[in-house]
């Protein structure tokens, strides 16, 4: 992950909607490392990416208590089909 490339626009989107559904509770963001993944970092949402979509896109099962919408799973697959990378 160089993130002295400039942001790319799919994962623009993805990291919007991970900020937007991942933090509640301290879970992802903010310090929060359940279940091991903190996503505070870019490149650690980049290094995440096949987790996020085995557990976001794929199976529902997060963010607990609600799945997210299909847009917000279509801009996640959207980044990983462009190559899941900082800058695409």
């Amino acid at each position: 992950c160089d993130t002295s490339l400039a942001k790319g626009p799919t994962f623009t989107q993805a990291q919007t909607v991970i900020q937007s559904n991942c933090g509640g509770g301290g879970c992802h963001l903010s310090g929060g490392r359940a279940g091991g993944y903190n996503f505070d970092n870019p490149c650690s949402i980049v290094s995440g990416w096949s987790r996020i979509q085995a557990e976001c896109v794929n199976s529902n099962s997060m963010p607990p208590g609600a799945a997210l919408s299909s847009s917000d799973k279509s801009a996640i697959s959207d980044w990983i089909a462009a190559g899941h990378k900082y800058n695409n």
